[in-house]
């Protein structure tokens, strides 16, 4: 129970860095509290349950480490003080283990179901394969003027193509666009792919040759788009190699997925809220 209370915030405070090689070695005993020593064996199954792992070498420095076996000293003198005032007697406390118990107890079976997925090279390679196929290899540049109803976007497409003095579509884009992040910018989406983009938006741009501007609005959730493609450039796909971590993640998560729906599925609930 008591390894379950150190503070995530102070835990989560300690990864900053964490990606530079730990500077100094973790002693043993990490402390002295109360007169006895704190074992590092103590220490780290104290904390795995908060962190995930019973490896210290997160840990970047000396004050990281003091930080946390200060929070774990302040946990134990609490517990034991409750444990005086028999607080771990009461109905509440009890409600409480029974509860930590149930979750303990699923996230354990999860677990244990996790690590028993297997991911094999074939089923990578397929997914690479079918994600490969669906991707658009393409990026677009774009810009675009987003306005509330089809009567104001058929008014702005009007302005643009007046054969006298029309306005440029940056000038347009400043004048009448309602998306406040690139409106100051005259409309100018940048770079990205079809697929970031609502489908409505994406779909059109994948018509569109470079230069044009849309012959109609794009309806979309946010309104009515006046798109502008730029630019259109092929980037590479990443390879099989630089995909498969990804990949088997992605699986293996879709896997557990589809397994704890088949144990929801056999659970028989006659709801009686109507």
């Amino acid at each position: 129970m008591k390894k379950t209370l150190i503070s995530a915030a102070l835990v989560m405070s300690s990864f900053v860095g964490a990606s530079f090689a730990q500077t100094f070695e973790v002693p043993d005993p990490v402390a002295i509290v109360d007169g006895k020593p704190l074992s590092k064996a103590a220490f780290q199954a104290a904390i795995e349950p908060v962190v995930g792992t019973d490896d210290l070498s997160f840990l970047q420095n000396s004050q990281q480490l003091n930080d946390l076996i200060a929070q774990y000293a302040l946990q134990e003198k609490l517990a034991a003080k409750a444990k005086k005032e028999q607080l771990d007697e009461t109905p509440e406390y009890k409600k409480f283990i029974e509860h930590a118990e149930r979750l303990g107890l699923s996230q354990a079976y999860l677990k244990k179901t996790l690590d028993s997925i297997q991911i094999s090279d074939d089923e990578v390679k397929a997914e690479y394969d079918k994600q490969v196929k669906a991707l658009d290899k393409n990026e677009y540049r774009a810009a675009h003027i987003l306005v509330d109803s089809k009567e104001e976007a058929d008014k702005v497409l009007a302005e643009l193509k007046a054969k006298k003095k029309p306005l440029s579509f940056a000038e347009a884009a400043k004048k009448y666009s309602k998306d406040p992040g690139s409106k100051a910018n005259g409309g100018e989406l940048g770079w990205f792919r079809a697929q970031v983009m609502v489908p409505e938006f994406g779909e059109a741009l994948q018509t569109m040759k470079p230069g044009e501007v849309s012959a109609e609005p794009v309806k979309t959730q946010f309104g009515y788009h006046i798109i502008n493609l730029e630019e259109v450039r092929e980037t590479p796909v990443a390879t099989l190699d630089e995909s498969k971590d990804r990949i088997k993640e992605s699986l293996t998560e879709q896997k557990l997925r589809d397994k704890i729906e088949a144990i929801q599925q056999k659970i028989k609930i006659e709801y009686k809220a109507q």
